[in-house]
């Protein structure tokens, strides 16, 4: 999990060592759903983001200072196994929310400010003859994580449009684009200045 996000670290982390209650009764099979293998043991605990809930945006960001980035995301942590009744899972549904519900720390990704059980989750579907069942939560988290790139240059303040980048020399032969309210004409007040004679009132 060294390479997901500051939320889904700490999820991982909260399942899988301390407290570690959910993980132990899967022993510790939890994953990202990008993980999980082919061939995994039943039961196991999964991690996936939500894409929408209520009609509300998946996640939200705010820059707080330079190079630290705030995030709300939210998460299904959910208990999938082969069975035909959701009671099979109950118990890690209760030990995944025991583990998460009104929880914060620190992992290697940055900031967990808080992780709070948001709504219930549960699901039962057929694969061939295979009946499915899941059960667990959603999970609202809220993160601070530092950029991943900081310019080497000491400038502390780098631009955040395209449009504010500098612009590329122009190439030989042609005359750089005037620029409003620079050293150019016009400069400073925008408006045209007076060619004749400089005038002083008395």
């Amino acid at each position: 999990m060294s390479a997901a996000n500051a939320g889904v670290q700490f999820i991982f982390a909260r399942l899988t060592g301390t407290p570690g209650t959910a993980g132990a009764l899967v022993s510790d099979r939890v994953y990202d759903r990008h993980a999980v293998p082919q061939d995994v043991e039943y039961p196991y605990i999964e991690i996936r983001p939500v894409l929408q809930v209520n009609s509300l945006p998946r996640n939200t960001h705010k820059t707080m200072g330079d190079y630290l980035i705030g995030r709300t995301k939210r998460y299904v942590v959910t208990a999938i196994a082969r069975s035909n009744s959701l009671a099979d899972v109950e118990a890690i549904r209760d030990a995944i929310e025991s583990d998460l519900h009104k929880t914060s720390g620190t992992v290697s990704r940055g900031d967990v400010l808080y992780c709070s059980h948001y709504a219930d989750h549960e699901n039962t579907y057929r694969d061939g003859d295979t009946q499915f069942v899941e059960q667990g939560g959603i999970y609202e988290v809220r993160t601070e994580e530092g950029r991943d790139e900081v310019p080497a240059t000491g400038d502390r303040h780098p631009a955040r449009h395209p449009a504010h980048r500098q612009r590329d020399p122009p190439p030989p032969g042609r005359r750089p684009p005037r620029q409003r309210g620079g050293a150019g004409r016009g400069a400073g007040s925008g408006r045209r200045r007076h060619q004749g004679k400089v005038r002083h009132r008395r």
